[in-house]
């Protein structure tokens, strides 16, 4: 219902494995059903969590599609034009250090913003949290607020570029 309402209509599930368990599993099982998945569907835009994620399985997702799209002739792999990292409010929260390298910011519309917060009222019943949590559909349009004035625009989302070739 989440995809739905962000207007996305291919869902495709890539592993066996449980959401919760993909930081127990090597790498490789969840690089290959990426690297198909990618060469069938040849992608222009990858938008991942960032690897410094506080998250460990957003973190194990995008270290499988960096891997899965890194630059090598040998593998014949095809790799999109575009990869960034989407930001998550929690990440601040990572022991990595930064987790917000932002180089990007899309404007987004109002009807956007409500469209965001509708989806995750829809993804699941957990992730629709009251305030304070960074889930709660105020923290999500906050955010949407500062990163707009950053880039001065109303609304905006902002994004670390991995790799852009024009």
């Amino acid at each position: 219902e989440a995809i739905t309402i962000l207007g996305g209509a291919d869902i495709r599930i890539l592993t066996k494995y449980p959401t919760r368990w993909l930081d127990d599993r090597p790498l490789v099982d969840l690089v290959r059903p990426i690297e198909k998945l990618i060469n069938e569907i040849k992608p222009t835009v990858i938008v991942i969590p960032t690897p410094l994620s506080f998250h460990q399985e957003h973190r194990v997702t995008a270290e499988a599609v960096l891997a899965a799209t890194r630059p090598s002739g040998a593998t014949g792999n095809y790799r999109p034009p575009i990869i960034a990292c989407y930001e998550e409010m929690s990440d601040h929260w990572t022991t990595n250090g930064d987790s917000s390298r932002i180089n990007w910011f899309v404007q987004l519309t109002g009807d956007m913003v409500a469209d965001k917060t509708s989806a995750m009222k829809a993804h699941k019943v957990d992730e629709d949290r009251p305030v304070p949590s960074e889930r709660s559909h105020q923290a999500i349009q906050s955010l949407a607020i500062v990163r707009g004035a950053q880039c001065g625009t109303q609304y905006a989302e902002a994004y670390e570029v991995r790799l852009w070739l024009s």
